[in-house]
């Protein structure tokens, strides 16, 4: 796909940078429409411009900026091109996205709005999980079910909450499908992290023989954690932790360690953190006698 070379000058009015962009898909034989109401009635009018082409079939969105940019442009941004990607006109397979800038685009978009599947599975994700801002324990099995979706349309991977090997193919998703060549380095899949944090605390929850629930403990961290009791009566040694009425808990981290295996790039991480959860829950939940 070959589209224009443009070089968008620093402080450039935007209505010339926009006209320089025109010109050059029309050299190569590309009309570039505008999105009007955006450019002219939303709030963002000032401050960039949005275009779209049809190219090979498929909707390309052109963005105009020629400013500098701050958090509430690239918010502004944000929020636009996610409405964009989700109800793409005509209806059809989901566009493509291109900046024409003056200054790089922030990691942010650049991880949201690639053309590579780990980016198409991040900026679907980030349509529930919205960035961690507004996700509660309650939310746990909703997101889990959406990374079960977003792994087998993004990635062909098949699982479920029940699947033995989950943790494996999550860890392989992780580790395999978010290297430098699919999305940017100084990005950060936060909403895929979130999403399949969820999917993995939903399966150890699914394999085990114990009470579990979600929960939100401000000393340990801005996620939901899981925390794991033994059975309603049953007497256990006192090793563990207890929480406020005196029953003994193990709290587990899944997100967390969702995190870990991005950072480390390790396809086993989630399996030896499922064994030593486990390990842990026998010693310290399993009645005694």
């Amino acid at each position: 796909m070959n589209l224009p070379e443009i070089e968008i000058e620093p402080n450039e009015s935007l209505d010339s940078a926009s006209s320089r962009v025109a010109r050059a898909f029309q050299a190569q034989g590309q009309r570039l429409f505008e999105f009007e109401h955006l450019n002219t009635e939303h709030p963002t009018a000032s401050l960039c411009r949005f275009f779209q082409a049809r190219l090979l079939d498929r909707e390309c969105v052109v963005i105009v900026v020629s400013r500098d940019w701050n958090d509430d442009l690239v918010i502004a941004i944000l929020n636009v091109l996610l409405h964009i990607r989700t109800d793409p006109d005509p209806p059809g397979l989901p566009p493509f996205f291109r900046f024409f800038t003056a200054h790089p685009a922030p990691a942010v978009l650049r991880g949201l709005f690639g053309d590579s599947s780990a980016s198409d599975f991040e900026c679907r994700a980030a349509l529930v999980a919205k960035f961690g801002s507004e996700i509660s324990p309650a939310d746990a099995l909703q997101l889990g079910a959406v990374a079960i979706h977003l792994l087998r349309e993004c990635f062909g991977i098949h699982s479920d909450f029940f699947d033995s090997d989950s943790d494996l193919r999550i860890a392989q998703a992780v580790a395999e499908c978010f290297g430098p060549d699919s999305f940017p380095e100084d990005a950060s899949p936060l909403n895929t992290l979130i999403t399949l944090g969820f999917l993995y605390g939903e399966v150890l929850r699914a394999r085990a023989s114990r009470p579990s629930r979600w929960a939100q403990i401000k000393n340990l961290g801005p996620w939901p954690v899981l925390i794991f009791n033994p059975e309603p009566g049953s007497e256990t040694r006192l090793t563990a932790a207890s929480d406020s009425l005196g029953v003994p808990q193990v709290v587990f981290k899944p997100i967390h360690s969702i995190m870990n295996v991005y950072q480390a790039r390790s396809r086993t991480l989630l399996r030896e953190a499922r064994e030593s959860l486990e390990a842990t829950c026998r010693e310290k939940l399993t009645p005694i006698g």
